[in-house]
């Protein structure tokens, strides 16, 4: 009879002790839950349309034979951010510069990375890498750029409103 209450006590002790690990993992895993839905909520603020139009902003203005054509970068730039742009003839400004003739500059962009950073509902920040190749009579060299864009919507089209430029 004794060894049937110990063993009856240990079956117990051992039901109410997966019981409350039970119990505390049920806890967690409605924890990890909420953690998990607020995370794919967070992804969902960012606006990936902004990100597609922002590499094409850059390919448009930094893919060039001579100088960046303004009609190219007009779908995604507002007026604020194309008056910070330079349009004009990069070849004839370089060689009243430097008192030389120069043939041509040809700019290409290579390893392009955009990185959606903090979004509003009409606003979006993007920070995008890549390197700029520019060829000026075909000698080349490489120039490793960031750029920071503030984007805003205006009539449901994402545009570049404001920019930061940095190249090393």
């Amino acid at each position: 009879m004794k060894k049937l209450g110990i063993a009856l006590g240990v079956a117990i002790c051992m039901l109410v002790y997966f019981f409350i690990e039970n119990s505390d993992l049920k806890n967690e895993i409605a924890h990890l839950k909420e953690e998990s839905q607020k995370h794919l909520d967070t992804k969902e603020n960012f606006n990936v349309d902004a990100g597609e139009n922002a590499e094409a902003f850059i390919k448009a203005y930094f893919t060039y034979d001579g100088k960046p054509k303004q009609e190219e970068v007009n779908p995604y730039a507002t007026s604020n951010a194309l008056d910070k742009l330079q349009f004009e003839d990069t070849v004839e400004g370089l060689e009243e510069e430097y008192g030389e003739e120069i043939g041509s500059i040809v700019s290409n962009v290579k390893n392009l990375n955009v990185y959606l950073g903090s979004s509003l509902d009409e606003k979006q920040e993007i920070v995008i890498i890549f390197d700029n190749e520019i060829s000026v009579n075909e000698i080349k060299s490489t120039a490793f750029t960031i750029m920071t864009l503030d984007m805003v919507i205006i009539e449901e089209v994402w545009k570049v409103d404001d920019f930061t430029f940095y190249q090393i």
